[in-house]
């Protein structure tokens, strides 16, 4: 009974088959207001470079300053004073302001935090007229 049901001849006029025509395609393009790895390694130079030239000598000013005015030290040693030994590859540099291995660290990651921060701006058009169209 079922299959008498489906084969059971419509009334309904045949579907005519519209003529194919070409689909418009249109392609989103999305741009950046400028390179991305330029953006990134501009802000990593820029973080680098003030750390190492201006916040640097400003650091050391403190360390110094904070050093004298600490009071007096002991001069009594303990067992554990003997075991603690600093990492001389971390502490120790050639560079005449000191900018060690953990500061070019930090200052580079923040110079990357940097540089995302201006592509996510220039690319989201909140600084006008940088970003793409």
């Amino acid at each position: 009974m079922a299959s008498a049901l489906c084969n059971k001849m419509s009334l309904r006029a045949p579907a005519r088959v519209a003529a194919a025509r070409p689909s418009r395609t249109t392609r989103l393009v999305t741009r950046a207001g400028l390179e991305p790895y330029l953006q990134v390694c501009s802000g990593t130079a820029i973080m680098l470079a003030l750390g190492r030239f201006a916040f640097m000598p400003l650091h050391r000013r403190d360390l110094q300053r904070s050093a004298t005015a600490a009071g007096p030290k002991t001069t009594g040693s303990t067992y554990f004073d003997s075991l603690q030994q600093e990492a001389s590859f971390i502490t120790s540099t050639n560079d005449p302001a000191g900018f060690t291995l953990i500061d070019t660290m930090a200052w580079g990651a923040l110079g990357h935090a940097l540089g995302f921060a201006i592509l996510a701006a220039t690319s989201s058009g909140v600084i006008p007229g940088v970003s793409g169209p």
